[in-house]
């Protein structure tokens, strides 16, 4: 299938338009990478998808986390060569399916740079897929919730994650009964809902999937169903108030977050 990628400037193929949108000290500045996408073909769903490029006044840790970031967005696609191919790797994805891409910073301040992008997908399901990622700007590394909670306190809120994320689930099989008791859903979807919330959610937590807010912590576990029951996969959003973990955050980091 033929995509192209529409450039408005320099009559390139790539059209990249970058729109400052906040600098401050302690804080990243943010651009768009906004990128035309046309098919030659049948379909018209495809939107503009829009990158955020990162700026300090240091290009070494600029160039760190904007690779970082195209690295996790394009980590299926991604390799040594084509890290910087945002063309190549783009067309990759709307070939598979992907028709919107865009970003929000849910944390810029103190050294601490907290960002989402929300890729909307149609195939092989509609679907929508979130990369999370979380910068200490002073030296442009992704942060780690080791980064974040003492190591001494680790394995406790780790517990007490997976142990919120159960409730959850459990609340999540309890409407699913309420639902085929009412004839929302049949036998067969409760029982591939129940079986693959089993399999894929309950006892799995995705540490890795953490966002940060203003006052609080948020770790969101994606539940994997398979394609064909993908849509019926509960979001469970885990959030924590800065202020409960005081005694379980490293202080120069909770500092930061409360300031």
């Amino acid at each position: 299938m033929d995509f192209r990628l529409k450039i408005r400037k320099m009559k390139k193929i790539l059209f990249l338009l970058f729109i400052p949108l906040m600098s401050f000290a302690q804080t990243a500045t943010l651009e768009d990478m906004a990128i035309s996408v046309e098919e030659d073909f049948y379909r018209k769903d495809l939107n503009t998808l829009v990158l955020p490029v990162v700026g300090t006044n240091d290009n070494v840790i600029d160039r760190k986390m904007n690779a970082q970031i195209r690295k996790k967005i394009f980590e299926e696609y991604y390799s040594e060569v084509a890290i910087d191919s945002v063309k190549e790797n783009l067309i990759k994805m709307v070939e598979e399916g992907l028709i919107s891409m865009k970003y929000a910073a849910t944390f810029n301040k103190n050294g601490i740079l907290s960002l989402q992008v929300i890729e909307e997908w149609i195939e092989p399901v509609k679907t929508i897929k979130t990369v999370y990622l979380n910068f200490d700007l002073t030296t442009g590394t992704l942060l780690k919730l080791s980064d974040l909670i003492l190591k001494e306190s680790g394995e406790e809120f780790k517990d007490n994650v997976r142990k919120k994320n159960s409730g959850i689930i459990e609340e999540y099989e309890e409407n699913l009964g309420y639902q085929l008791e009412d004839e929302e859903i049949d036998e067969a979807a409760y029982e591939n809902a129940i079986g693959a919330v089993s399999k894929y959610c309950r006892y799995s937590v995705q540490f890795g999937n953490f966002i940060l807010k203003d006052t609080a912590l948020e770790i969101v576990n994606y539940c994997k169903f398979p394609d064909a029951i993908k849509t019926a996969a509960p979001e469970v959003q885990l959030s924590y108030k800065y202020e409960s973990l005081k005694d379980m955050m490293k202080a120069e980091m909770i500092k930061k977050l409360l300031e």
